[in-house]
């Protein structure tokens, strides 16, 4: 086995390089099978054939964009069906009582639109594409989590700040 970092030769497997003090796996200048030059794109070395690309630095950690599809699609759903009940609802009461329908008409319409959006933008950000669109997504969690308090805080924050921090895990 070679360092990566400094293509040394190592004996066994140390968790430190003791020419470099670096991981041996930590780096990509060097093949660890056979210590010839690679360069960070190279996926397998063209002198031995051994694999040289980290999967762990290709996929990292993908809990926060994921959570935060998760939690839109969790605030989403519910918001966008109980938006469909009160504007059916609404409508239907208007006949009746046509201030029902008037309160309602600003708040169900908007409710449902921004459902939507957190929706689709759940799955984007559950995919990992299209960043821009999967924070709006989380914004418009919030914003529809607002009426009942608790899932803004809750989930539409938590939503929000894992998008902006899974940023790096988008593509």
């Amino acid at each position: 086995m070679f360092c990566r970092n400094c293509g040394k030769e190592l004996t066994g497997s140390p968790e430190f390089c003791m020419s470099c003090g670096a991981k041996p796996m930590a780096g990509t200048s060097f093949c660890p099978g056979c210590g010839a030059p690679t360069t960070p794109m190279t996926e397998i070395c063209p002198k031995c054939g051994t694999r040289v690309a980290r999967k762990a630095a290709a996929t990292g950690s993908t809990w926060m964009p994921v959570t935060a599809g998760i939690l839109d699609l969790v605030i989403g759903v519910p918001s966008l069906i109980i938006g469909i009940i009160w504007a059916t609802l609404g409508g239907l009461a208007s006949w009746f009582i046509w201030f029902i329908g008037w309160l309602g008409a600003p708040i169900y319409g908007p409710m449902i639109i921004l459902s939507i959006v957190a929706i689709v933008g759940g799955v984007f950000a559950l995919t990992k594409r299209a960043w821009g669109f999967a924070l709006a997504a989380s914004i418009c969690a919030f914003i529809v989590g607002l009426p009942t308090i608790v899932p803004a805080i809750l989930l539409g924050i938590p939503a929000i700040v894992f998008t902006i921090l899974g940023k790096d895990k988008f593509k």
